[in-house]
């Protein structure tokens, strides 16, 4: 069985800093990471310790275990099964310039050939792109209802978080890692919004990851990270918008600008604030 005692959980939000932060602690000596990331385990409803425990190095079950899956904050059953089945719980949620955040998750959709047109994604990626955005809501209504007083809840400024190493040794230190056993500790850069090369090429690479992720745990765990598939598959080209896109997206300038007063109605120091 897994080691349940003060467990790191990286909540979300999508396209905040998730995979840097999942590179960032497998570096870390003490965590016991999934050989995959983003298990998608934590939110089901019939969620079980010992089948969770498979997704787990057998040969590190005394250290402290710590998943990253950006998804979890809009499920409350996931925030329900942390503070349920684990003793102490970290719980971290980052949240970022919610305009720049919508861009950046849809520029990925176009990135893994998703999607071709906003209208597509917002039909069919509703939730990537407008739920999880919603930090309010996720923060007011989900996680601190749920997880306050159970677990301590670290949310963290994007912005902060990916320039200010204060604010990430700040984060670190609230998790117990003992930061003066590392040196120059920093988020890698990854998942930039590059062009497809080939757009059916990337649809069928995602098909075929999606599938042997679940069926060869541990035997690809970095293969969605790899450089050499990120070189074949992707040109260094950013994914440029259109004028009719970017006109699109104005139109959720309301919701963008209620998210951004939510987060300066927040209380930061370093970029965190911690609720126990």
């Amino acid at each position: 069985m897994i080691n349940i005692e003060k467990p790191v959980f990286f909540v979300g939000a999508p396209k905040c800093g998730s995979t840097s932060f999942h590179l960032l602690l497998e570096n870390l000596e003490e965590f016991n990471l999934p050989l995959q990331k983003d298990t998608h385990y934590l939110w089901e409803e019939d969620f079980n310790l010992k089948e969770y425990a498979s997704f787990f190095d057998k040969k590190n079950l005394n250290k402290r275990i710590a998943e990253v899956d950006q998804n979890l904050a809009i499920y409350p059953i996931a925030i329900e099964n942390i503070v349920k089945y684990f003793i102490n719980p970290y719980i971290i949620y980052v949240v970022r310039d919610p305009k720049r955040r919508f861009i950046s998750a849809y520029k990925w959709l176009k990135k893994m050939a998703l999607v071709e047109t906003l209208d597509e994604g917002l039909e069919f990626y509703n939730r990537w792109l407008i739920n999880q955005s919603d930090y309010k809501y996720n923060i007011e209504k989900i996680i601190k209802p749920i997880a306050r007083g159970r677990s301590t809840i670290i949310i963290v400024e994007f912005e902060k978080l990916i320039k200010d190493q204060e604010t990430l040794k700040t984060i670190l230190s609230l998790i117990e890692v003992d930061i003066s056993n590392y040196r120059n500790l920093k988020l890698p850069k990854v998942n930039v919004s590059s062009s497809p090369r080939n757009k059916y090429l990337v649809k069928a690479a995602k098909l075929i990851y999606s599938t042997m992720k679940y069926t060869s745990i541990g035997k690809i765990p970095k293969l969605k990270n790899s450089r050499l598939i990120n070189k074949i598959l992707f040109s260094n080209k950013d994914i440029s918008l259109t004028e009719e896109e970017l006109k699109a997206i104005e139109s959720f300038e309301s919701m963008f600008k209620e998210q951004q007063e939510y987060i300066k109605s927040l209380k930061f120091e370093k970029g965190v604030l911690c609720i126990k």
